[in-house]
């Protein structure tokens, strides 16, 4: 379960949320065809942390909400999985560890976060920065880990740490 495709839900055309982010950021933040304009609301809001913290009180909420329903979903039913994964980028920061059982950290040096986001969304080295320095640090988000994976060592090591992760959760 991905809170980022969640997101992507709640804010496309006719969208949980998407009324009330152009209500609060203007028509620039949605094209011709309604569809939200994901670069130029994030280059306001990692801009402006009132911003960010404006869209944070729109967006958080319903998707929470969403994320929990999901769950709930999926735990209570007899045919559900044994094993609920779920990708939550700022489940420190929202202080929404109260959802999961056990929490991975996945991260990245800086430098490794900075070349993937220049190329992947084709972000200056400033821009990129930005972004970076607007989340809670690294070294404080795996104080909050029960398991922490370097993504910057490679895909085998990736790899390798994850599957002893899910030996260890699933009884695999």
């Amino acid at each position: 379960m991905d809170a980022d495709l969640i997101a992507r839900e709640m804010t496309a055309p006719g969208g949980a949320v998407l009324g009330e982010i152009v209500a609060a950021f203007g028509q620039e933040v949605v094209d011709a065809q309604g569809n939200l304009q994901r670069k130029a609301l994030a280059d306001l809001i990692f801009s402006d942390p009132e911003a960010r913290e404006r869209l944070n009180r729109i967006t958080h909420p319903a998707i929470v909400r969403e994320l929990k329903s999901r769950i709930q979903k999926l735990t209570e039913s007899p045919q559900g999985p044994p094993v609920v994964v779920a990708v939550v980028p700022l489940l420190i920061e929202a202080g929404l560890q109260h959802l999961v059982d056990q929490v991975i950290v996945v991260y990245a040096t800086q430098e490794e976060q900075i070349r993937r986001l220049k190329e992947r969304d084709g972000l200056t080295e400033q821009e990129a920065l930005q972004r970076i320095n607007s989340q809670m640090s690294l070294s404080e988000k795996m104080k909050h880990g029960d398991w922490v994976i370097d993504t910057s060592l490679g895909a085998v090591e990736t790899e390798r740490a994850v599957e002893e992760i899910w030996q260890e959760v699933s009884g695999a």
